[in-house]
């Protein structure tokens, strides 16, 4: 009977240890102590993003190891405690390079906007006609669309439609803008 007991009360312990808690936090960057919105969260099994003051929940089991990572700084990792307040540092390892970008040139530190960077010996392995249609999974976070026809033009759709006016991304060719209606 004492055997039993015991077997019961070591299984109830194991139980109690992996149960999921609840942990929330703030993540900062380090220099300025500014809150950071949209630093990815990451366990072993969940994913969460910070909110606009930087803050976040995920359920964890205790003591899990979160991963902390944003464009532009340092990841880190840390142990899930109750309450968590982490500062990430700025990676400045790579804020010389230069990207150029269809219509000019600039330091990757000054860059604003997204680039993504497609490889065209990839793009010339795909059998399609049309190169608009072979950039299809190239690019994160961009759609592309067709009625099935084979010469029918593409509809290139970047980060969804929730964009206000124009949905149409803007091609620079040798300098010159182009609609998309040059593209098919």
């Amino acid at each position: 009977m004492k055997k039993i007991l015991i077997a019961l009360f070591m299984l109830c312990i194991g139980y109690l240890q992996a149960q999921q808690v609840s942990i929330r936090g703030t993540v900062t960057e380090s220099a300025t102590k500014a809150p950071l919105q949209g630093v990815t969260v990451s366990a072993a099994s969940k994913t969460v993003f910070t909110d606009s003051l930087g803050k976040f929940t995920i359920s964890v089991t205790a003591n899990e190891m979160l991963q902390f990572s944003y464009v532009g700084m340092l990841p880190k990792s840390v142990a899930a405690t109750g309450n968590m307040n982490v500062e990430l540092t700025r990676d400045f390892s790579n804020l010389n390079q230069v990207i150029v970008t269809g219509y000019q040139t600039q330091r990757k530190a000054d860059l604003t906007g997204a680039v993504s960077v497609v490889d065209v010996d990839e793009m010339k392995k795909q059998a399609v006609a049309n190169p608009i249609k072979a950039l299809q999974g190239q690019i994160p976070g961009m759609s592309i669309t067709s009625n099935g026809a084979p010469s029918a033009p593409a509809t290139i759709r970047i980060r969804g439609v929730g964009t206000l006016n124009d949905n149409d991304p803007l091609y620079i060719i040798d300098g010159y803008p182009q609609r998309q209606g040059c593209m098919s």
